[in-house]
């Protein structure tokens, strides 16, 4: 009896412990799926700004001669105009897809493009569209777009766009002069734009690149933001103030991003 009492024992032991075993194996394996599938870089200001995380599943040869992006949609350093999505093309077999023209383009001011020839177009579900004079006195466009920032491109053809606060107030743009940003902004009833020194880089800190939401220095990532956001945040009588914010980068990967700008971040791994 005892000896069969001894056997029991010894048997429901050893399930026990290849239960044990099997359920480590099943956390190693969760634990090394989500090492697989980890964001490997994000890019965020702490400022009340939307995380940007980087979707290394994107395959675009193209990214690689970036040189601005819209709204699902971006020009290569020669011109070409190109729209990417999540899922692949047919035509191409992976995320982006050349559109279906031959006008080159200069730059992208938000969702803005200005072709090479100087003319403005709008691109929307694989649509362009020139934009024309009287859509832009009307200061309505195709799609329903808001013109400003072409009547802040015929003050100022050096022009990228910042921000906006809110959908009650002027969107933000901002200009490089040597190694200062300024930002401009246009008012409707005056018909005229205001500017304001943002931030002078000093200390071996230069511009390196303008894009849409986001100055790119050799130091670091900024945007327009609060620059005091723990004071106007704590107290009543104290007002947020605004200017470029240095942004956060997940596990100091600001030397793994090739391009960034509103919605889009491109990074080294992609464009090998």
């Amino acid at each position: 009896m005892n000896k069969k009492i001894g056997l029991i024992i010894i048997v429901l032991c050893a399930l026990i412990v290849t239960g044990c075993g099997n359920s480590n194996n099943t956390k190693n394996n969760s634990n090394n799926k989500n090492e697989d599938n980890k964001i490997s870089c994000s890019i965020n200001n702490n400022n009340g700004k939307d995380d940007y995380y980087i979707n290394e599943s994107l395959v675009c040869p193209q990214f690689k001669e970036i040189a601005y992006s819209g709204d699902r949609f971006f020009i290569t350093n020669s011109g070409e105009l190109y729209e990417y999505s999540d899922k692949k093309y047919s035509t191409t077999n992976n995320n982006c897809k050349k559109a279906n023209t031959d006008v080159l383009f200069d730059k992208i001011i938000e969702n803005t493009l200005v072709s090479k020839d100087g003319n403005f177009y709008s691109f929307f579900e694989g649509n362009l569209k020139r934009i024309t004079d009287d859509e832009i006195q009307k200061g309505r466009a195709w799609y329903g777009l808001d013109q400003m920032e072409i009547k802040v491109y015929k003050v100022n053809n050096n022009i990228f766009y910042l921000d906006q606060l809110d959908n009650e107030k002027p969107e933000i743009y901002g200009y490089v002069d040597g190694n200062s940003i300024y930002s401009i902004s246009y008012d409707w009833n005056s018909d005229k734009t205001n500017e304001k020194l943002l931030i002078t880089f000093k200390d071996g800190e230069e511009v390196e690149k303008v894009t849409n939401g986001f100055v790119v220095t050799n130091k670091g990532y900024y945007r327009y933001g609060i620059t005091n956001q723990k004071e106007c945040s704590e107290y009543e009588d104290i007002k947020c103030e605004y200017g470029l914010v240095q942004v956060d980068t997940k596990d100091n990967c600001s030397n793994e991003i090739f391009y960034v700008s509103n919605g889009l971040i491109v990074t080294q791994n992609m464009v090998k």
